[in-house]
């Protein structure tokens, strides 16, 4: 898929609404922040309650929410505020395609009940199940103070969230198939004796999955249900939560792992422990680190142990949690790391800005994707009346367009998704399955395709509550105008934990990935013997392929034009142990090539495609013209070269275009290249550039200011010339840089032959003295002031300096009278003197 990428101007033009769109500011509803510390606080002005024994009817929790939590607003308060949430997502929340909520109904449902008059728990739990009857995560409406009361035994608030916090319970537990909650991670000597590989069915007897819907039907207020865009995330999710309800309930109902025996623990054993657990439905992965959300870590990574399997945690995308660390670990597994696949573990991600996964996606892909877009609810009258987010460009608001890079990661990558991953959660592994070595493993994630700007975060409902509503949704380009929210795809391989790996520490998605990475077909490392060829010409292409199994195998190689037409395919023969190839022969057209290679195991049928690779081209050549190396000035300051290069596209027909240079040199005199790359003009068959703006390329002397002899050898550099972004030609010139020899023969007493150290003058010296030292090439100094004892008191110099000779000064201050040492280390080079400080 090769989809044209929007301006990123449109980032910047509509900076506003980026900032706000994804509610990335520090604040209580961002997501982070509210999941990452316990919640619950005591209010002296809640009333203590006793609950009975046993399971309560709905009018018994009735009449323990109206005592809990009293009277609270007049009646005229509470209609004011349901009325002014009521009209406000009627007319501005985008969540209602892909859903079967009755919005009318639930106002003429509720309405007159608080017109009749309700206590301030039962109208904290009204609004509570209308937003929720609304199954769209980034969707809340509730009162602070009973969100975030204490969850004590019998205060009648059912807890809807069970992801990250679990200091509540001290295990976390996820569903299996038949309904049961398997506890995946337990503090050490849990109250109730609860280890991993245990599973909860429920209270006093009746199944967690029986009772939550019972407990919803009673509807009690909900503390921090934010989860559930579709009905399965929806219900993994309650399912979740059985653990963190155990405050409404006497005895719990476990099956241990390790006897088979089914027991009913007393929940009392549970009250004012201190129980700090976090849960991410993910194990421990060997030689990988959970990010740290406390110290504002939202990513991290490693190689798993035993393996060359690189490993990302995405815990979300807020910028202050520093997400575009996952560029950062993108760049070091492909270029630091000779990783054969990559793990990318997304089944915990709370969200936030696009961009900053945009950025490291970009590394993995060699085409440009665009595929999400976002529109804004703009009819107030029409549920699914929307607009383009910004009317000035065709696709709106698409700041999750790929730019891609000319390379590929070109080995498997292992995608982990699950119904804790929502909002940006969502979008991230949606745009990453496009990668062509991408297999998702997992569960699907929410279904929030939604977002929400300014307006909608920071919607005054009243004082003292909070809210949220989404009023943007997001379709693919695939299917324009078919609204995503409340949707999720299928994942590759649908696969969860396994009591028998979970007792043994291991994660069974985790596991089938690595199985699936480790044992798969497909071609890699691709190349041909040239990136320029004469037309009519016949070239070599090659790839190779992992076989780990040995199957039986299927390789093609298929040319195309830069257009994408498929000009002819061939059949590549195993020429050397996993190493492909074929030759091909040009017709006398001239234009830009580029190679697919597809992998077909015969023995199984499973095909992997290798796309838009092996570029060359039959254009040009383009090259330094003659006669282009011309010694400009030598800037002794900065002790620079400056060389202008002029370039000529020989071909007679066809203009090049996108052109950028890079020079290069292994000389060791040359410390770096300051402008090694450059940008031209697009050439005109047969055009030299003979404009200087852009031409000048710029590198720095390591050596210093040496003897002539040295300075005269002449200096290799190597061209390298892409169009669009790929190397097609290559070149080399000598040059000798007169000009430095020049200047080195007038200004010879300025350039040092060797390092040394100078004694300090005045000395002795009060308080100041001066102390100089010369290097004769560019090195890391440090010069530094050391008392008789050996303790350091000052450091004047801590940085690379160019050769030269330097003075610097000490200021002694208030130190006292005595012996004083410095020290200079300077590459190999160290030497200390000593100076006397007379007050």
């Amino acid at each position: 898929m090769k989809k044209r990428l929007l301006i990123y101007l449109v980032i910047f033009y509509f900076s506003v609404l980026a900032v706000s769109l994804y509610g990335q500011k520090e604040n209580p509803k961002n997501t982070f922040e509210r999941f990452s510390y316990a919640v619950s606080k005591t209010n002296a002005e809640f009333k203590n309650i006793i609950k009975k024994k046993g399971l309560l009817t709905k009018d018994e929790w009735q009449a323990l929410i109206d005592e809990r939590w009293g009277k609270g607003l007049s009646t005229s308060e509470k209609l004011s505020i349901f009325d002014k949430f009521w009209n406000r997502i009627d007319q501005y929340y985008a969540g209602f395609p892909n859903s079967d909520v009755d919005w009318d109904s639930l106002k003429n449902k509720y309405r007159p009940e608080v017109v009749n008059g309700v206590s301030r728990g039962r109208f904290n739990a009204i609004m509570n199940h209308i937003s929720l009857a609304l199954h769209e995560a980034h969707t809340f409406v509730y009162e602070d103070d009973i969100e975030h009361d204490v969850l004590e035994p019998g205060v009648p608030l059912m807890r809807g969230y069970a992801y990250y916090n679990n200091n509540h319970f001290g295990a976390a537990l996820t569903p299996l198939a038949d309904s049961s909650l398997l506890v995946y991670k337990a503090v050490e000597n849990h109250p109730l004796g609860l280890e991993p590989g245990d599973r909860v069915l429920g209270y006093e007897g009746v199944p967690w999955k029986l009772l939550y819907k019972e407990l919803l039907s009673y509807e009690l207020p909900i503390q921090l249900h934010y989860y559930g865009s579709t009905k399965e995330s929806e219900q993994h999710t309650w399912l979740s939560t059985a653990g963190m309800n155990w405050h409404l309930f006497d005895t719990l109902d476990v099956i241990k792992y390790n006897s088979g025996d089914t027991l009913h623990l007393p929940t009392n054993l549970l009250i004012g422990q201190n129980m700090e657990l976090l849960g991410e439905e993910q194990i421990a992965v060997p030689g990988v680190n959970f990010p740290d959300l406390n110290n504002k870590e939202a990513i991290s990574w490693g190689i798993v142990e035993g393996t060359n399997i690189g490993y990302i945690y995405t815990y979300g995308w807020e910028r202050e949690y520093n997400s575009q660390k996952f560029e950062t670990a993108i760049i070091d597994f492909m270029y630091n790391h000779d990783t054969e696949g990559l793990i990318i573990d997304t089944r915990l991600d709370m969200g936030g800005i696009p961009i900053l996964y945009v950025n490291g996606l970009k590394h993995l892909f060699n085409f440009n994707i665009a595929e999400l877009v976002t529109d804004m609810r703009s009819d107030p009258n029409n549920h699914f009346g929307f607009t383009q987010a910004s009317p000035n460009f065709p696709v709106s608001f698409e700041i999750e367009a790929i730019n891609a890079t000319p390379d590929i990661y070109d080995k498997p990558i292992a995608i982990l998704t699950g119904p804790g991953s929502y909002s940006v959660g969502d979008r991230f592994p949606f745009i990453a399955r496009f990668h062509p070595y991408a297999r998702t493993f997992g569960k699907p994630t929410n279904g929030a395709f939604s977002a929400f700007d300014n307006s909608a975060y920071s919607f005054d409902l009243a004082t003292g509550w909070s809210v949220l509503y989404a009023n943007y949704n997001s379709y693919s380009l695939d299917e324009p105008f078919n609204y995503l929210t409340h949707w999720a795809p299928d994942v590759d391989e649908d696969v969860w934990f396994d009591a028998d790996d979970v007792a043994n520490g291991e994660d069974t998605v985790v596991k089938r990935a690595i199985e699936w990475i480790t044992h798969k077909v497909y071609p890699h490392s691709a190349n041909t013997k040239d990136t320029y060829y004469v037309p009519g010409s016949t070239g070599i292409t090659g790839v190779f392929v992992e076989n780990p199994d040995d199957h039986n195998l299927s390789v093609r190689s298929y040319l195309h034009t830069i257009q994408s037409v498929l000009v002819n395919s061939f059949s590549m023969v195993n020429s050397d142990s996993n190493l492909y190839t074929s030759e091909f022969t040009l017709t006398d057209s001239i234009d830009d090539y580029f190679f697919d290679y597809k992998t077909t195991d015969l023995e199984n049928g499973d095909e992997q495609l290798l796309p838009y690779v092996s570029h060359f081209t039959t254009k040009g050549p383009v090259l330094p013209a003659q006669q282009a190396y011309i010694d400009t000035n030598y800037n002794a300051a900065t002790n620079t070269q400056s060389i202008l290069l002029i370039m000529k596209n020989s071909d007679s027909l066809k203009k090049v275009e996108g052109l950028s240079i890079a020079l290069n040199t292994e000389d060791s005199r040359v410390e770096k290249m300051v402008y090694g790359k450059r940008y031209f003009p697009d050439l005109n068959p047969g055009q030299s550039d003979t404009s200087s703006a852009f031409n000048y390329f710029s590198f720095e002397y390591a050596i210093g200011y040496l003897p002539d002899s040295t300075i005269d050898k002449p200096v290799t550099f190597e061209v390298t010339v892409y169009s669009n972004g790929y190397p097609y030609w290559n070149s080399s010139f000598e040059f000798t840089a007169t000009k430095v020899t020049t200047y080195i023969e007038k200004h010879s007493d300025q350039f040092p032959t060797q390092f040394s150290l100078l004694q300090n003058y005045p000395n002795p010296f009060n308080p100041t003295t001066t102390i100089e030292f010369s290097i004769p090439k560019s090195e890391f100094v440090t010069l530094s002031i050391y008392n008789i004892l050996g303790q350091e008191v000052a450091t004047l110099v801590s940085e690379k300096l160019k050769a030269g000779i330097y003075q610097y000064s000490w200021d002694a201050g208030t130190s006292s009278s005595g012996v004083y040492f410095y020290k200079i280390i300077a590459g190999m080079f160290t030497e200390s003197k000593k100076m006397i400080l007379l007050r």
